[in-house]
């Protein structure tokens, strides 16, 4: 998943997943609830993108609050 962030092709290959999960999918309240690959790399996308986010917006406000003790 991170070799495809990297060459920034990640949205084509997860449009061409979630496509084929749309196509085979029978009842909605089930989309992307099942083990597909579509929906594994989308959760490994959004531990690694969202860690960063993390670090990056909560980091100086953990920073200041651990300054000022």
């Amino acid at each position: 998943m991170k070799i495809f962030v990297q060459a920034n092709s990640i949205r084509p290959l997860l449009r061409i997943l979630c496509a084929q999960d749309i196509v085979k999918c029978q009842d909605v309240n089930t989309l992307f609830r099942s083990q597909t690959l579509a929906s594994k790399i989308i959760y490994e996308q959004m531990k690694f993108l969202g860690h960063q986010y993390l670090v990056i917006s909560l980091k100086p406000v953990i920073d200041m609050v651990g300054y000022v003790e």
